[in-house]
């Protein structure tokens, strides 16, 4: 996110906006973002492959973007639940 201002943190590995409702993420080193979503996909969980949300000179490789504005709250740690058991079972399945 080459835009951020200074009410929105970023560094290398995560950025988030205020609002608390959008959230980039890198994907772990032996997961890549395409593969994490096309499992999660499965899992009834949406999330976009977000290399394609930057110019050009500020693309980032193997990101996710998880936005959470239409979801209701309570199942917010259900789908969070489901990220990192997608990424825990690809990791795995390199190893």
């Amino acid at each position: 996110m080459g835009d951020l201002d200074n009410r929105k943190k970023a560094d290398p590995m995560f950025a988030y906006d205020p609002s608390g409702r959008v959230i980039y993420t890198k994907s772990f080193s032996k997961v890549l973002a395409k593969q994490l979503v096309e499992y999660l996909q499965k899992k009834n969980v949406l999330v976009q492959d977000a290399t394609g949300m930057y110019l050009p000179e500020y693309r980032h490789e193997n990101r996710i973007r998880l936005c959470v504005s239409q979801v209701d709250d309570r199942k917010i740690p259900v789908g969070v639940k489901k990220i990192g058991e997608g990424i825990c079972t690809l990791v795995n399945s390199y190893i």
